[in-house]
């Protein structure tokens, strides 16, 4: 069942979430994650007029790296307030689905978070909108829309495929399997190059775990997972969510399964059931649980909001930031060594 209308509220709502999203970014203008660096070292080679599977090699749908090019995949200023952009976006359809606590959850998991995985516009991130979208269409009866939003999001993800199933629990038919047949066509124009790097490569990636006792990390990480996400959470177990939203708990949380490594990133697809549920929940139960549950939220705020400040004072002395500065001196070093007929094969 989709909310209520909006209350006079919301707009205030939306803009502070906004302006939390953008200063929490703001702080990361001089980094670059590794996970958005691929995407973006694709669109730079797009942008000398290659074009990924036939020029050079790229094991991800297209839309990621077409995505940075609207920005001229520039670092710094312009890729931060495109994530914020995202992330508000992503906050606004948790709201349509689950209410104002719903978005709020969202924004929240989205910025406070392990830097690497919320910061970056890579393709797990990316496939949030269309989950939440997708479930948006079906819940409001439109199986074709639903469908072909699924469809479409294979260009953003792999994983966009269990979206069928979950969209299929409240548009079951005929017209939500056509749409997203038709969402899905597009990939046949890519070419078999395209279905050996991202789907054969794929599939080898994900049947080659270097995870050695892959059923204790899943417990122990989607505990940890939880333990941060308490705010969401909780609040699932003061409603019975129905067998559709059970069903769509378990599916997303198979997605978390697949190639059993349990990076972080891949936990944003078990995210979007978690807050909208909770969202949901949050609204149905008195003031003082339902701001008692909120209060949960300071556990990642406390945690990663450090981090973010810190950065922002221009301290880059700390773990999660050792790869991105033996990258600056790595490429430093060949800046120095290059001629200027020089290429590099990566």
């Amino acid at each position: 069942m989709l909310p209520r209308a909006p209350n006079g509220n919301v707009r205030k709502h939306l803009t502070a979430i906004a302006l939390v999203v953008l200063a929490v970014r703001m702080a990361h203008t001089s980094v670059l994650w590794v996970e958005e660096a691929y995407p973006m070292a694709g669109a730079i080679q797009m942008l000398a007029g290659r074009w990924p599977y036939v020029d050079f090699w790229y094991d991800k749908p297209p839309l990621t790296p077409l995505l940075y090019l609207l920005w001229g995949a520039l670092p710094g200023l312009a890729l931060r307030v495109a994530g914020a952009l995202y992330v508000t976006l992503c906050a606004g359809l948790a709201y349509r689905l689950g209410g104002v606590w719903a978005a709020w959850l969202m924004a929240i998991f989205l910025s406070f978070g392990l830097p690497s995985a919320v910061m970056a516009l890579a393709p797990d991130l990316l496939l949030v909108a269309p989950h939440l979208m997708a479930v948006l269409l079906a819940q409001s009866g439109r199986g074709l829309l639903a469908g072909l939003t699924a469809g479409l999001a294979l260009l953003i993800h792999t994983k966009a495929l269990l979206l069928l199933p979950i969209v299929l629990l409240w548009a079951p038919g005929w017209r939500t399997i056509a749409g997203f047949a038709a969402g899905a066509l597009p990939q046949g124009l890519l070419g078999a190059a395209y279905w050996q790097q991202v789907w054969t490569w794929g599939r080898l990636y994900a049947a080659h775990s270097f995870v050695e006792q892959p059923v204790p990390e899943f417990f122990r990480r989607t505990l940890n997972w939880a333990g941060f996400h308490l705010a969401a959470i909780l609040p699932l177990v003061t409603q019975r969510p129905g067998w559709r939203n059970l069903a769509w708990l378990g599916v997303s949380l198979a997605s978390v399964v697949l190639g059993l490594r349990f990076f972080p990133r891949y936990y944003f697809f078990l995210l979007v059931p978690c807050v909208v549920l909770a969202g949901r929940a949050l609204e149905a139960l008195r003031p003082v649980w339902r701001y008692s549950l909120l209060a949960l939220l300071l556990i990642p705020v406390v945690r990663f909001g450090p981090r973010h400040f810190s950065l922002a004072l221009g301290d880059r002395n700390w773990s999660d930031l050792a790869l991105y500065r033996d990258s600056e001196a790595v490429a430093r070093h060949l800046r120095e060594q290059a001629l200027p007929a020089d290429t590099l094969f990566v």
